[in-house]
Formats: C-alpha cells, sequence, structure tokens
C-alpha cells in the first residue's frame, strides 16, 4: 500500500461510512493500482461489530495480471 487517504466520513446511527482513495504496487508485476474506497462499519458500545470494504477489484485484477 502506497497511501490510504480517507477524504469523508458519514455517521448515521450505530454505522460510519469512510469513502477515500487508495493505492497499492503490485509485488508481482510492479504495476501501481488506484481505486477509490468506501468501509462501511457498525459499532455497538463503542467496538466495530461490522466491516465491510469496497474498492475497484477489476483494477486489483489488471494489477496483478503481468
Amino acid at each position: 500500500m502506497q497511501h490510504y487517504t480517507p477524504d469523508r466520513y458519514i455517521a448515521d446511527g450505530d454505522w460510519v461510512v469512510m469513502l477515500g482513495t487508495t493505492r497499492w504496487e503490485s509485488r508481482s508485476t510492479g504495476k501501481v493500482m488506484d481505486t477509490p474506497k468506501a468501509d462501511f462499519m457498525e459499532f455497538r458500545n463503542g467496538l466495530v461489530v461490522k466491516f465491510l470494504e469496497f474498492y475497484d477489484t477489476a483494477a486489483v485484477i489488471e494489477a496483478n495480471t503481468p
């Protein structure tokens, strides 16, 4: 990972959403990929009880394809 940049947090009840970007470099190919990223977290009693992340999986596949 070259960077993980949160741009915005949105809270609604027990849920917090992070919208941002990230950049990765493939160890096997040396290719670099940038992708938007969204993390969804559900909290209970101050602890994360559910975590979901979304990003461009097609870009990951492309970056790891010689």
